[in-house]
């Protein structure tokens, strides 16, 4: 059976589920409610739903950070980056490219370009929805409900893509029985602007609900390039979110969405730490022979439909997401000589998803048993224009390629918790994925002098597996243990230095797998003022692919490795509105047959904050104040580990009153007030001689005012 064939199979077997839904016998809720909820002793308890069903964090078999709502604020989280030292060993920057773009790594695997040569092994999801690039990932987390991040390979009810883990964005949905506004409006350094607001209002009581959300954020750059004085490390980005909920009954829920993205900002410039072309040595300046452009749009919609039921649960997500880029990298050498140069790189990309899953709780012979199934189809289409001028005296002309990939998936998988005992439950999960990756390139030189077309496919088949035992010790103290395997597509490098047919050829590469073990537990106590989770992993990667960027351009290197460590989370209610937030990660790799160290893996990274909430006298409003330092060791930014960060500190502060009715509030905060620089980016263009960096953000501060409805 085709993959055509298994598309329209699963829109079938969907439309089946739908349908056998309406049976009266169906009743539950399959898109519960994320968020914290209050127990009887009056402490929150986080809820998620990273297994399609809602659960406590603390039952939650696995390594995984819920960041809720509250958190938001007293964390200063405007976009995805700023979750980065609230995730034990996780790495997020802002890509090459621009400001919206992530640069992800999560134990030691990651992705530096979302291109189309190369897979994520980070599965980014909002609201359910695959997204295939990174492309706008950094957009303001504004109006959001919960963020998930699952650490360590999701091979059964993730995937493809997901072998080394899963981020979650949970957006609010529309509420059917009040209207609600609010949003802020703020001002900082370099002209930074931020303004967002939301919307929502119930059409009709109790059945029909429509949500709007909007954000903006600006500011002049953060760097200068000294030949034209055009500022970059800009933003310059808006987006918005609608959602329309119809619930015709109890027990059906149907949720249109649609978001756009439009970011016209630009990313870090090449700052050459060569003095000859950097007099000033300032990291924040570049003299350029080219400087970079960057047009993004990004926008999708989405169709849920579930159905609550006393046997079943069954949700549909149907999806189509689009991406136009537009852009030159500039002088990526960092100097006015035309060495390295990005004269373009333009996509366009669409992609459409489809799952369908049911989940259900029942009791055979005494055992209770919860369990989901499901499948899902994807199609994605990636057209790229590329053009390239690298060491033009020594290798030639400039290059364009143009190139058309296209890729279909389709999966079926399973997972089943069995409660053996009260307190023993066995979990076990299979996943089946059939993909098929086209590429065709058409190459010449921009002189026109030799071109060559190339066309590949890549085909497999995968079952990919999960494991586990957990054991409630008691009602506060949680053991768990599980193994479990996941994979990251092959692919072709598409060398933007490719002079032949070989040059593209050579970067052909196959699935990376991961085998993973993991061992942990999670407590709690003093009534739940404190909760303390734990967790060891070890991972072993075949085949692990490994971008180098070198003078002859980017190829592909597919080593096996482990990763291995500990990561460590706590909070604490130290007493009566101070609360302390901690985490700790460890990382210890091993490239086989090699002495090199996997880069943005340092060996150990932790985080302490605090947070201190105080309501006024004369009811004046109330008061918080929260502050955190976080330190990473020391790691490698580039694969052949020929630039090291040093460890390094940061420190974050931040004041907010609010008044009484909480409908108003002030705040203002500061990032980075160390004023700690390290790069995020760096090339060795000519080792030795010409190395370049690309900064992280300086120190910042931001005021703003706040109002809710």
């Amino acid at each position: 059976m085709g993959l055509r064939e298994k598309s329209n199979w699963l829109i079938g077997v969907s439309g089946l589920a739908f349908f056998a839904g309406q049976s009266p016998a169906l009743a539950q809720d399959a898109a519960p409610v994320v968020g914290s909820e209050t127990t009887e002793s009056g402490k929150d308890v986080i809820v998620v739903t990273a297994r399609k069903r809602e659960e406590s964090l603390q039952e939650f078999a696995g390594a995984i950070t819920a960041i809720t709502e509250d958190q938001f604020a007293t964390n200063q989280i405007v976009n995805m980056q700023d979750i980065r030292d609230l995730v034990p060993n996780l790495y997020i920057e802002e890509d090459l490219g621009g400001q919206s773009t992530v640069k992800i790594f999560v134990r030691g695997i990651g992705i530096d370009n979302p291109d189309v040569s190369f897979d994520s092994p980070v599965g980014i999801y909002v609201d359910g929805v695959y997204h295939a690039r990174a492309f706008g990932s950094l957009s303001d987390l504004h109006d959001v409900e919960q963020v998930e991040f699952l650490r360590g390979p999701q091979g059964t009810l993730y995937g493809r893509n997901n072998s080394a883990g899963a981020l979650r964005v949970i957006s609010k949905k529309p509420v059917l029985d009040e209207v609600q506004a609010g949003g802020s409006f703020g001002y900082g350094t370099e002209n930074q602007i931020n303004a967002n607001a939301y919307l929502n209002l119930p059409l009709q009581e109790d059945k029909l609900g429509l949500r709007l959300s909007f954000a903006t954020r600006n500011n002049d750059g953060f760097m200068t390039e000294v030949n034209s004085g055009g500022r970059f490390k800009k933003d310059d980005m808006i987006t918005a979110r609608a959602s329309l909920l119809f619930a015709p009954g109890d027990q059906w829920k149907i949720i249109a969405r649609a978001d756009a993205l439009f970011d016209n900002g630009t990313g870090s410039l090449a700052s050459s730490i060569v003095p000859a072309f950097n007099a000033d040595d300032d990291i924040f300046t570049a003299d350029l022979n080219l400087a970079p452009e960057n047009s993004l749009d990004v926008w999708g919609t989405s169709l849920e439909i579930s159905r609550d039921g006393s046997a079943l649960d069954f949700t549909s997500i149907t999806a189509y997401r689009g991406v136009t880029l537009r852009n030159s990298n500039g002088d990526a050498d960092g100097t006015p000589l035309s060495l390295l140069e990005g004269v373009r790189q333009n996509l366009d990309e669409h992609q459409v998803t489809q799952e369908a899953f049911v989940t259900s709780s029942f009791e055979p012979a005494g055992l209770g048993i919860e369990w989901t199934a499901g499948v899902f189809y994807f199609h994605e289409v990636n057209d790229a224009d590329q053009s390239f001028n690298v060491f033009p005296a020594i290798f030639g002309p400039a290059t364009t390629q143009l190139i058309r990939q296209e890729t279909d998936a389709f999966a079926v998988y399973g997972e089943a918790d069995i409660a053996l005992s009260e307190r023993i439950t066995l979990t076990g999960g299979i996943r089946y994925t059939d993909e098929t990756k086209n590429v065709m390139v058409d190459s010449f030189n921009n002189d026109g002098s030799f071109g060559f077309d190339f066309s590949d496919e890549i085909s497999l088949d995968r079952v990919t597996w999960k494991a586990g035992l957990d054991y409630a010790v008691t009602d506060n103290f949680f053991l768990y243990a599980t193994a479990g395997t996941g994979f990251r597509s092959g692919g072709i490098g598409i060398n933007p230095a490719a002079r032949d047919v070989a040059g593209i050829v050579s970067d052909t590469f196959g699935p990376e797998t991961a085998m993973s073990y993991e061992g942990g537990f999670k407590s709690s106590f003093m009534d739940g003022a404190v909760t303390f989770n734990a967790t060891y992993f070890y991972v072993e990667y075949e085949s692990l692919q490994l971008a180098v960027a070198g003078a002859g351009g980017i190829t592909v290197n597919t080593p096996d490795a482990t990763v291995h460590g500990l990561e460590a989370e706590m909070k604490a209610e130290l007493f009566e509105g101070l609360t302390l937030n901690a985490n700790v990660g460890t990382q210890f790799d091993d490239i086989k047959l090699s002495t090199l160290e996997l880069k943005n893996t340092p060996d150990w990274q932790g985080r302490l904050g605090l947070t201190y909430v105080t309501a006024l006298p004369n009811g004046a409003g109330q008061i918080t104040i929260a502050g955190d330092v976080s330190y990473t060791d020391d790691y490698f930014v580039s694969t052949a580990n020929s630039i090291a960060v040093e460890g390094h500190p940061l420190v974050n502060a931040m004041a907010r009153w609010d008044s009484e009715s909480g409908r108003w509030g002030v705040s203002i905060s500061g990032r980075n007030l160390t004023d700690e620089f390290y790069p995020i980016h760096g090339f060795k263009i000519i080792p030795g001689l010409l190395d370049n960096l690309f900064p992280n953000h300086p120190r910042r501060w931001f005021a703003a005012v706040h109002f809710s409805y």
